[in-house]
């Protein structure tokens, strides 16, 4: 039996032949972008930064009632009084000290006062402004001030950072120790050397070199202690361990002398 042809498809037969450029005016096109609605944009930047503008102040104010509460439910839990003011006008009451005197427009706020180891003592929020070559720059710290039953000589410990070795190798000399791993984490200056050998002795060097980021200023009967920083709820029981106990570790003798004058 003959096998017939297949008889092909005219149609089929002109489809293989339309052109390139017909062919493609069907073809969807690929990764093509739509273009960006300007006006869009300028509705857009607006309403982002005005949503800044406004939740930066209610998170300062926001941070600012946190911080106060955790203060108030610390000195409730242990038995001190506390005030989100300053009732003593902190900035006039200790301003002999140079911490304390930087720059301009002193606040103290979130003051928290009572007794430790039978000494009284204040710790506060302390809050300046210094003039810089854009503005004004904010810092704030919190500190704690110890009052001694007796008066001492200027002291200023601070943690050693390399601008005080740069300026001891050009020649402003801080007291040296006999402990060289004090010396290289501290530097303590007084226009006393003698008395600042018998403040800062080996049992106040041992607890000073537990609070290596701490710093100690002492005028008259009052002791200050702080970090620069703000404090977290666990640096209040330790800045009173530094300052009472800094208290503490002066020898019988000289503050025997000291109370006498």
């Amino acid at each position: 039996m003959r096998r017939g042809h297949a008889r092909k498809n005219p149609r089929r037969a002109e489809s293989m032949f339309v052109p390139a450029e017909a062919g493609q005016k069907h073809r969807p096109a690929v990764g093509k972008k739509e273009p960006v609605n300007q006006d869009a944009l300028w509705l857009i930047f607006p309403l982002v930064f005005g949503a800044i503008f406004v939740a930066v102040p209610i998170l300062a104010v926001y941070t600012k009632l946190k911080r106060g509460r955790m203060f108030l439910e610390l000195a409730n839990r242990m038995g001190w009084h506390f005030s989100s003011g300053d009732p003593f006008d902190i900035p006039s009451a200790y301003k002999f000290f140079d911490r304390l005197n930087q720059g301009e427009n002193h606040k103290a706020s979130n003051v928290i006062w009572s007794s430790s180891y039978g000494l009284d003592f204040q710790a506060f929020g302390y809050d300046y402004l210094i003039e810089g070559s854009e503005g004004y720059d904010a810092h704030r710290l919190t500190a704690i001030v110890v009052q001694a039953r007796f008066p001492f000589k200027p002291i200023s410990i601070r943690p050693k950072r390399f601008g005080h070795r740069l300026a001891k190798m050009v020649g402003f000399q801080d007291i040296d120790f006999e402990w060289d791993e004090f010396n290289r984490a501290f530097r303590v200056t007084s226009a006393d050397k003698e008395f600042a050998y018998e403040v800062v002795n080996q049992r106040t060097i041992d607890l000073l070199m537990q609070y290596r980021r701490w710093s100690v200023d002492v005028f008259a009967q009052y002791v200050l202690v702080y970090t620069g920083k703000l404090f977290g709820r666990e640096d209040y029981a330790a800045g009173l361990g530094l300052a009472c106990g800094f208290v503490q570790r002066l020898p019988r003798y000289l503050a025997d002398k000291l109370r006498s004058q």
